[in-house]
């Protein structure tokens, strides 16, 4: 199963920010980290591809308003097998749809929904 985090609020710099913080606490060698990240960075990205990061950057489209551009991203990341996956989205407007979309069947056997960071809760 892909444990899956789900970070929500803020600007994706801040998000980015986060995930990259979350996993230079977190860091062990030989795992794969897949970064999904809902709107592009106004500023210089934080987080760059390398071997063990794999970091897609998308424009906003809500997943489960059948915005597909979030969808196949997400596909396409699966398909890479990660160990583990920040999915960042840039408001909670749908948060309680897109985890309702994310337990669906066809993703409930590959997603384990594992932990949730709201940046509303952590910035001010």
């Amino acid at each position: 199963m892909l444990k899956t985090t789900l970070v929500v609020g803020g600007t994706s710099a801040e998000r980015e920010l986060v995930i990259a913080n979350t996993l230079s606490q977190n860091s062990k060698s030989g795992i794969k980290t897949a970064v999904l990240i809902e709107g592009l960075n106004c500023g210089q990205p934080i987080l760059f591809p390398s071997n063990d990061v794999l970091v897609t950057r998308v424009t906003s489209g809500c997943i489960c308003c059948n915005s597909p551009t979030l969808r196949v991203h997400l596909n396409r990341l699966i398909q890479q097998k990660p160990d583990q996956l920040f999915f960042s989205l840039a408001n909670d407007l749908h948060f309680q749809q897109v985890r309702s979309f994310l337990t669906t069947p066809s993703y409930q056997k590959v997603l384990e929904l594992a932990d949730e960071i709201n940046l509303k809760s952590i910035i001010r």
